[in-house]
Order: C-alpha cells, then structure tokens, then sequence
C-alpha cells in the first residue's frame, strides 16, 4: 500500500477514497491516516449497516402493521369456518357427521401451517438473491390481497384457497433473516428479535379493540388488514436497507437479459442446506421437542377444569400479550444474559416455564392460573429471543454467509410449520384423554429444552476449554470435542457463556480458544 500511493501520485491519478477521506493540504502519508484509510476501505466493502435508532425503530413499525392484520384474521377466523363448514354439510345432508365436520375445521385452519412449511425455504432463497426488501415488500402486498379476499369468502374451497396462500407468502421468517442482517452482535440480534415479539403482542391487543370498535364485521375488519399490511409495505420500501445493486458494466445484452435466471442456475441446494441444519446436534434436536410440543385447546382446558367461558380465554390472552410488551421495559432480561450469558439465562427461563406449566394443572382457582400464566410470559419474553439468538449463532459457528441467512430463516419457519401441523393432532390426541395433559407434557418438553440447551450450549464449551488447557490434550482432540460438542462460535462466546471461561495461554486477548475485543476483556485482566 504504501508503495502503491507515491506511484498513483505520481501519475495524477489520486484515487477517490483518498480524496473524499483526506482533502487538499492534508497529508495522509502518516501511519494515523494511513489507518483511518484502511477503516474507510473496510467501511466501503462492507455494505450493511450497523444497527440504529432509526433501524430499530422501523422494523418494530414493519413488525407491528404485518402482525395487526393476521390478528384481526385470527379473531373471527375460527368462528367464520366452523360457520362455512357447517353450511356446506348442510347442502350435502351430512350435518349429523360431527367428525367430517371436526376433520374439515382442522384441515381449513391448517392449510396456513402447512403452505408456510413448503413455501418458506423458497422465500428465503428469494430474498438471499433479490434482497431482503424487495422480497419482504412483495410478500407484504401478497399477503394484503389474501387478508383482502379472505373477508369475501363463501363456500370451503374459496376460504381454504384463500388460507393456503396467505400461507404462501405470509413468512415473518423474512423479518427474522434482515434482523440477522443488521444486527451485527448477539445484543442486538436480541433486541431484534424482542422487537419482533412485543410488536406482536401490540398488535393483539390493538386487533381485539379494533374488532369491538368496527362492530364485530367481518368485511371490514378484513378491510382494514389489507391497509395494514399495505402500510407494512410501504414502510419496508422506505426505510429498510436495500443493498447496491451489482453492476453491469462491461457485460453484453444476453447476459444483462439472462442474469435473474441466474438465480435459478446458481441456487443453492435446500436439501443440502436441511441436512446441514440438521446436523447441529442442538438444532435437530430442539427440532425434534417442537415437533413433539402439544398445541393447547385453551378454551377446552378452561371448560373441563374451572368451568369457565370464552370471556376467561380473552383474559389469559390479554395477560399474556401484556406481559410480552412490559418485559423488554424491565431490566430482567438484560441482568439475566448479562450475568448469566444467554445459553444459561435459556436453561434457567426453559426450567421455570416447566414449573409453571404443572402449576397450572394444580391451580385452585383463576387468581393462581392467571398468576401462572403470567409468570410463564415472563420467562418465556426471555427465552425465546435468547433461543433464537444462539439459533444464529450456530449459522455464525457453520460459517453461514451473510446472503444464505435468508435461507436459514426460511428453514427455521418451515420447521416451524410442520411443527404447527403435527402438534395440532398431537395436543388433540392428548385431549381426549384429559384436557391436562396437553400441558404436563409441554412441562416435560420445556424440560427437554433446558436440558439440550445446558449439555450442548455449557457443558460442551467447558470440555473444550478443559481440553485445550490440559498437557495432553492436543490439537486433534480439542478439534474433536469442538465438532462433537457444538459451542459458541467465536465472535458471542462471551455472550453466550457469561462467566464460562477459562484462559488457556499467557497472552491477555487469548481465552478458551476464542478472540475478544480489548473494550469488553478489560475487567478480564483483573480477574
């Protein structure tokens, strides 16, 4: 570089960099501009931006709108089939078959689910080549001609056609994958993330207050979704961050013609991106718990053990939507992955929700079941965005490019649908035994969490470091337990473990095998 910079000089040739970053009179042969050079190329070549007031601010407002719309759906959604299905039967002479009438409830309300689970890992291919954007911005206004259509319909066909594409193209996972983009650190994954999760519970709140203004009309709450989602839209195109475009010059007509094909040609393979997924023990197997996790009839559990009505289902949905929106304003999630890093505050928010869950069943009255409800919100407002930050994580740990988190987040919502799908006839099949056991068993998989979590997120980085600081623990070895026991990726580890961490050398920037900024290991060396 600095054989290069007298040459161009030379030749009147001062490049652009050099002349926006250092103006005429200034020299910036000295080894202080010479490095702010080197930063302003780094900040060039790096396109995304860091996370902002204005970043934060609009997501929560994309975030908010595109969940308002589905709230007001999922108000009058259920009702609106059993009353379509009904009538059909009615037609045909088969209104004394209560299980057709059972079967074709939950295949309507599951076409949503399981249009989701096909059509996401697509979406997200989509917006690894077009841009988050571009991608989100079309699903948004997709998404607002199904809420649209969604308040017209008539017969089951229509308003199974009509769900089975609203599930095609309304996928939050999109919004997860640009939170990925931006937010360059765990903390502020986090915060993403938690974002994500308050603006839906404000949005179910806002749609239960709509729906009693506009006076319970079906057609004009479905009206008024197709604006949200519009304004969703809207405020996508204006203030998300769209990357530059690659440039053209320099190629003939064919190949400025032919290059969105070339999306097509050089996809990658979804197969291979699953089988990869999977192969991270911790993702598998959390895959594995969401897929045996019961989806709960909450009105059938309030019927069959307090023998209360639809009024104490809206109750526990307000509590639970309230709590989402005060936990972020508290300072309990962020002393909880401050002091104890987010694989631990996951463990000890996983292992509280169980017991919450069997308190549940053993409530004596309404007071003791809303406090638990209340408790369980809590707790889980901390676990999810921790789960879903070491989620990334362990992409950051696979060395998952930046343009293939679209991907990723696509496979997460899928697996997510199925999810969905499976725990429905699942929490059915539990229910007809008891209206309880639905929710024991969501005890044992919260569990089952805690557990996979601690083993593969505490324990194993503690055997890797034990490796690495033992005499005879060699490279092999510690390579071994790093791929056996899948830790935190270099970059978070700090973050993910808290206090889990053992120096291994007598250089101060070196701990556990992992690199560290010198702001945040200061307070190390005293240690």
């Amino acid at each position: 570089m600095l054989g290069s910079i007298p040459t161009k000089l030379s030749r009147g040739c001062l490049p652009d960099l050099v002349r926006k970053r250092f103006p005429k009179g200034r020299s910036f042969l000295s080894p202080k501009s010479l490095l702010d050079l080197s930063s302003a190329e780094n900040d060039e070549m790096d396109p995304t931006p860091h996370m902002s007031k204005v970043h934060g601010f609009s997501y929560f407002a994309v975030c908010f709108f595109y969940a308002l719309g589905p709230s007001l759906l999922d108000i009058f959604l259920s009702p609106m089939t059993q009353e379509i299905v009904k009538n059909m039967l009615d037609g045909m002479g088969w209104t004394s078959d209560a299980h057709l009438a059972a079967y074709l409830y939950a295949i309507t309300l599951s076409a949503y689910a399981f249009a989701k689970c096909g059509s996401a890992p697509f979406m997200g291919l989509i917006s690894d080549q077009l841009g988050r954007q571009t991608t989100i911005t079309f699903t948004l206004l997709v998404t607002a001609i199904c809420l649209f259509t969604t308040g017209y319909c008539t017969s089951w066909i229509s308003l199974l056609l009509c769900r089975f594409f609203t599930g095609l193209f309304a996928n939050g996972g999109l919004l997860t994958a640009y939170a990925a983009d931006i937010g360059h650190s765990m903390g502020d994954r986090s915060t993403l993330f938690s974002y994500f999760i308050t603006a839906w519970a404000f949005a179910r709140i806002t749609a239960a207050w709509l729906f009693i203004k506009m006076g319970e009309k079906v057609r004009y709450c479905c009206l008024f979704a197709t604006g949200c989602e519009i304004l969703a839209a809207t405020l996508t195109y204006l203030f998300f961050f769209k990357p530059p475009e690659k440039k053209m010059h320099g190629k003939s007509l064919m190949d400025k013609v032919m290059s969105p094909l070339a999306i097509i040609r050089d996809r990658p393979s979804l197969r291979a991106a699953f089988r990869e997924m999977l192969r991270d023990r911790l993702v598998a197997l959390l895959f594995i718990t969401s897929l045996l996790s019961p989806r709960i009839d909450v009105s059938r559990f309030l019927w069959q053990t307090f023998r209360q009505g639809p009024s104490a289902v809206g109750y526990i949905k307000a509590i639970e939507s309230v709590t989402v929106i005060i936990m972020p304003l508290t300072p309990l999630s962020y002393i909880l992955t401050r002091r104890l890093g987010y694989a631990n505050a996951a463990v000890a928010c996983a292992g509280f929700s169980a017991l919450c869950w069997v308190a549940m069943t053993q409530a004596s009255g309404m007071r003791e079941l809303y406090t638990m409800v209340f408790l369980r919100s809590a707790v889980h407002a901390v676990y999810e965005p921790s789960v879903k930050s070491i989620m990334m994580d362990s992409a950051d740990r696979r060395h998952l490019k930046r343009e293939h988190l679209g991907s990723f987040a696509g496979l997460q919502q899928s697996m997510k649908g199925a999810a969905q799908v499976l725990g429905s006839f699942w929490g059915s099949f539990l229910a007809s035994y008891s209206s309880q056991w639905p929710v024991l068993w969501s005890a044992v998989i919260s569990l089952a969490n805690a557990s996979i979590i601690y083993q593969f997120c505490v324990v194993c980085s503690i055997r890797v470091s034990s490796s690495e600081t033992s005499l005879g623990g060699g490279d092999a070895q510690s390579a071994s337990l790093k791929e056996t026991c899948p830790g935190p990726n270099s970059e978070h580890s700090e973050q993910v473990m808290g206090r889990h961490r053992l120096k291994t050398s007598d250089s101060e920037g070196e701990s556990c095998g992992y690199d560290y900024d010198a702001e945040e290991d200061e307070p190390k060396k005293d240690r």
